[in-house]
């Protein structure tokens, strides 16, 4: 990365497990830590999973994640857009048997694999849509 001679970097990395070594590597090649470069991470890095690692002051690890962001994605924010409002009511009018059924019966299935645990859609996944509904309902219309 250092030849690239880019200050902005965006990683999609494995979570918090990958972040510490990464950016000890991108300190070491002095492409973080020096306020001349701007790293961000996909969400699968949280802001507490950066800040939950052991970071003495001034040491590589602290001085390279100074100013490093994640970006979320979301669907909306309420209140802010019509359309936004106009998908919340829709959505939590899904919560119903025979839409739930439905929705659930667009999943993929998965039963060789043990570790899959598919989407539960409770009373709580309709109450508060957070990232994952505005995707998945737009796939859903989208799958007529």
């Amino acid at each position: 990365l250092q030849s690239t001679k880019f200050r902005y970097f965006f990683a999609i990395i494995e979570g918090s497990t990958d972040y510490e070594p990464l950016m000890i590597e991108a300190y070491r090649q002095g492409i973080a830590g020096t306020g001349e470069h701007f790293w961000m991470f996909s969400d699968s890095v949280t802001p507490k999973e950066i800040a939950g690692h052991n970071q003495e002051r001034g040491s590589p690890l602290h001085l390279a994640s100074r100013g490093a962001c994640t970006l979320a994605s979301i669907g909306g924010m309420q209140g802010e857009s019509k359309t936004y409002d106009n998908f919340l009511k829709a959505w939590k009018g899904l919560n119903n048997d025979d839409d739930r059924s439905y929705i659930q019966s667009k999943h993929p299935q998965y039963p060789g694999e043990p570790e899959y645990v598919p989407q539960v859609m409770d009373d709580t996944f309709f109450s508060s849509p957070g990232w994952v509904a505005p995707f998945l309902y737009d796939a859903t219309i989208a799958l007529g």
